[in-house]
């Protein structure tokens, strides 16, 4: 066997190659332009990660360049990493207050942790007046601007009240590659069956357990939706199960302890549900659903001044919606102030066809009590009648109506 010597000169050109190819490769890994190209190429093909990688170290190494900042925000959106996605938009906003890109990424990431009303707040920021022109020019940035269109496209339907074509949307959404992983997708499709009809909960819960099942156990928004779902199905242990474990992944998630609030009350727990009222009140004083909540608890423990006067909070903080006028009637019904009462429902139904609000068959049934011990059975009885109208297995309302 022989072995033959390969002469120095040609160790020291290979080493010399070998060494440039590794410096060529540093030097690539480092370039930002370059960096920045795979990071949207990693976006563009759905390798989210990947792209959140390339594009963080761009914004170390070009930290006034908004192109990087939106490539990580972006990234960070759909890798499921929202509190990052939201730093890195406000980053841009520092460079450009008016980044149309970075005033709706907010809004994005508010639907990414299930903050739809507070996403709604942030893309009327769009809006520079009210007029109808605007109004059309914000939608068309919505519906158009960014990887998130179709989605964040999806929920506006849903929040105009169009769930049909919100649901389609979604389906189409839930068979595409680039966006059939991100459980905010399947959370969207649970929402959207909902909105369209409570019968198809059982296909709702499918979607809220699928979302939560690829998010690898983070994606605490469908918890809570399926918490929702049971506890109107009646099974109240397993929708307080689920809001806990929604508050073990975020306990600072408001509709988690509000989901849990009305599981405990349902459950009989109304000492614990109030108690958990004034513990998010404490954090967030002007909270307009725990108000709602708190008032309902505080009729059921019968401390009726107290829980007129969180009717009277509900409607300071919002006088458009009918159920505060609705909720403060039942309360002057128990006090027995019924013209006060008559006047309460009266205007909860005023505020409703004004504003064209579907009006509840609780406000009706609550101006029928009342009607009903003012002695005006005829216009009680209209009252129960639309009650059971709205809601035909209102069994107190037709049992009342029956009476009269």
């Amino acid at each position: 066997m022989f072995i033959r010597k390969i002469p120095k000169p040609v160790f020291i050109i290979v080493g010399v190659v070998v060494g440039l190819a590794v410096i060529g490769k540093l030097a690539r890994s480092n370039n930002p332009e370059l960096l920045l190209t795979k990071g949207q190429e990693h976006l563009n093909s759905g390798e989210y990660n990947k792209a959140l990688r390339f594009c963080q170290k761009v914004t170390r190494k070009k930290p006034d360049q908004i192109e990087a900042w939106n490539c990580k925000a972006e990234s960070a959106l759909f890798a499921g990493e929202t509190e990052e996605a939201r730093d890195a938009y406000n980053k841009i906003l520092e460079f450009d207050s008016e980044n149309i890109e970075a005033i709706i990424g907010i809004g994005d990431t508010f639907i990414q942790s299930g903050q739809l009303s507070e996403a709604g707040e942030q893309y009327a920021k769009l809006l520079k007046d009210d007029s109808e022109e605007e109004i059309e020019k914000a939608f068309n940035l919505i519906n158009e601007t960014g990887k998130f269109a179709p989605i964040r496209q999806a929920f506006m339907l849903s929040m105009i009240g169009d769930s049909q074509a919100s649901l389609e949307l979604f389906e189409e959404l839930t068979e595409t590659g680039t966006y059939s992983d991100l459980p905010v997708v399947w959370w969207g499709r649970g929402l959207g069956l909902l909105g369209q009809d409570m019968s198809n909960s059982t296909s709702a819960l499918v979607s809220f357990d699928k979302a939560f099942e690829i998010s690898d156990g983070k994606f605490y928004p469908a918890l809570v939706s399926k918490g929702q779902v049971l506890l109107e199905e009646k099974d109240h242990k397993q929708g307080l199960s689920a809001c806990e474990q929604a508050l073990e992944i975020n306990p600072d998630y408001t509709y988690a302890k509000l989901c849990k609030v009305t599981a405990l009350f349902d459950l009989g727990r109304y000492d614990r549900a109030l108690a958990s009222t004034e513990n998010i009140l404490q954090a967030n004083p002007e909270d307009y659903g725990t108000w709602i909540l708190k008032g309902v608890i505080l009729v059921k423990i019968k401390k009726y001044d107290q829980a007129l006067e969180a009717c009277e909070k509900v409607i300071s903080l919002n006088p458009n919606d009918p159920l505060g006028y609705s909720n403060k009637a039942d309360v002057l019904f128990y006090q027995k102030n019924y013209d006060e009462a008559l006047d309460s429902v009266n205007k909860a139904i005023k505020i409703s066809r004004e504003n064209n609000i579907p009006l509840s068959n609780d406000t009706w049934f609550i101006r029928g009590n009342v009607l009903t011990a003012l002695g005006q059975y005829l216009e009680a009885g209209e009252s129960y009648y639309q009650a059971v109208q709205i809601k035909e297995d209102f069994v107190p309302a037709r049992n009342a109506f029956a009476r009269v």
